[in-house]
């Protein structure tokens, strides 16, 4: 058997299930922790060029980018309309948020010690908006957000999100947004606060 603790707990949500394994991995002293979306599109194999990565430059946040070089979620059989919003949600995303990243809807993501410990993880939800809450928090705390090209597999036999999820994901990342920029301003919520 393979040296590797397992844990198991109520489903609780993407976001929420997100949460416990990073506290978890917090617990037992991990100074980086590595989500790999159970949807069967992200390939594994980008783990070690994500460990020489976290090597060579300590990001406090890595995250796996389908869009390096642009056109190569095409070739790896994306569909054109979940292309085009990515492009779209992502280029409002940089233009606010200001981090120079291809994408902010990933599932392939490396959280490190310090991020967790800066941004902390309350109030952020126990859905899907996690993963983009996670990356607005890191942002506003002005900690270092790194990518790494990965690659997807969206021919094979998989899981995705629906359509109507998704336009309603969309929205509510908006919503961050405004928040971000609120925060920005000085109006804190509970959402925009670093802790360290």
């Amino acid at each position: 058997t393979l040296p590797v603790k397992s844990f198991t707990h109520p489903h609780s949500g993407y976001g929420g299930n997100i949460k416990y394994a990073i506290q978890k991995a917090m617990e037992l002293g991990a100074d980086y922790c590595i989500e790999i979306h159970g949807d069967g599109q992200y390939d594994p194999s980008n783990i070690p060029a994500a460990i020489q990565k976290i090597q060579a430059q300590r990001p406090d946040f890595l995250l796996g980018s389908r869009f390096i070089p642009m056109l190569q979620p095409l070739r790896d059989k994306m569909s054109l309309v979940r292309y085009l919003a990515n492009l779209g949600m992502s280029l409002i995303d940089r233009l606010v948020l200001g981090l120079p990243l291809s994408e902010f809807h990933q599932g392939f993501r490396v959280y490190g010690r310090t991020l967790i410990e800066t941004v902390g993880l309350e109030g952020t939800s126990n859905d899907h908006l996690f993963s983009f809450q996670i990356i607005a928090k890191a942002a506003f705390c002005r900690l270092t957000v790194l990518e790494i090209p990965v690659r997807c597999d969206y021919a094979g036999e998989h899981t995705s999100i629906s359509l109507k999820r998704s336009v309603v994901y969309a929205l509510q990342t908006f919503g961050v947004l405004f928040l971000f920029i609120l925060a920005r301003l000085g109006f804190r919520t509970r959402l925009f606060r670093c802790i360290s």
